[in-house]
């Protein structure tokens, strides 16, 4: 009998239906449970955002780069051809002088040939090209960086473009001319100044005796070979007043202390 009774009891609770009125109570329950739980969820959300949302001061404004980059030193220029001269410094740098100072950095140098700018480099060497040969030229350089301040001028340096060899052998009979010894001198190859018999020491003088008794009116310089990278010879018909004399001259191109000449050769 016990057994009927519990069966009758579940089989009471599968047919139960609830009241429609039931079903009202149920659906607001769960509801109000949803509506507290996404209020206390939306209130969390707000706290936690309440307390990062603070607000950031802008950075204050970088200050200008006022300083200018330190002066170039060492500069130098080296004659490397009849129509170059190469040119090379210290690099400059562009410190930051004070606590409120800013550094844009060095960004090139300026180039200045005989006052004038000449143009704008970015490395610390240069090759100033398509020269006067036989011309000297005065060099000086300004570092600038990235807000255009200009450090100091650098020291002067000066190298000179050598004459071709057929302009030597002209200023070397011209002295003779005027028997200038000293001038020929200055313009002989250095290897026989260091060589020579009666060199260093009495240079002009052993020119002297070669061209001394040459009493030399005119002259004509004809090239024989000229294409050679390290010697040039001449042929030069001199007019003297016992008539012409045929003399073969030789040039050679010297490399002294880095800078580039022709030098004649006097014997």
């Amino acid at each position: 009998m016990k057994l009927k009774e519990e069966k009758q009891f579940f089989n009471n609770i599968l047919k139960y239906k609830p009241k429609e009125n039931h079903m009202k109570i149920i659906n607001n329950s769960y509801g109000l449970i949803f509506n507290i739980l996404l209020t206390a969820a939306v209130l969390v959300l707000i706290s936690a955002c309440g307390e990062k949302a603070q607000i950031i001061p802008a950075p204050p404004p970088t200050p200008p780069d006022l300083h200018p980059p330190t002066q170039p030193t060492n500069l130098k220029a080296t004659t490397f051809s009849i129509s170059q001269i190469n040119l090379s410094w210290e690099a400059s740098v562009d410190p930051v002088v004070d606590t409120l100072g800013v550094s844009t950095g060095v960004k090139g140098y300026y180039i200045y040939r005989d006052g004038k700018k000449l143009r704008a480099n970015q490395g610390t060497k240069f090759s100033d090209t398509g020269l006067e040969s036989g011309k000297s030229y005065s060099y000086t350089v300004e570092s600038y960086d990235g807000a255009n301040n200009t450090s100091d001028m650098s020291t002067p340096a000066s190298a000179a473009t050598p004459k071709v060899s057929s302009e030597v052998v002209a200023d070397w009979f011209a002295f003779a001319k005027n028997q200038e010894w000293d001038k020929m001198e200055s313009i002989a190859r250095k290897a026989w100044i260091s060589d020579g018999v009666f060199c260093p020491w009495l240079c002009a003088k052993e020119i002297a005796w070669h061209y001394e008794s040459i009493e030399i009116k005119s002259y004509d310089i004809k090239p024989k070979s000229d294409t050679d990278e390290t010697l040039h010879t001449y042929q030069v018909i001199v007019t003297t007043s016992s008539g012409n004399k045929t003399m073969a001259v030789n040039v050679y191109k010297e490399i002294v202390s880095g800078q580039v000449s022709w030098g004649v050769d006097p014997i």
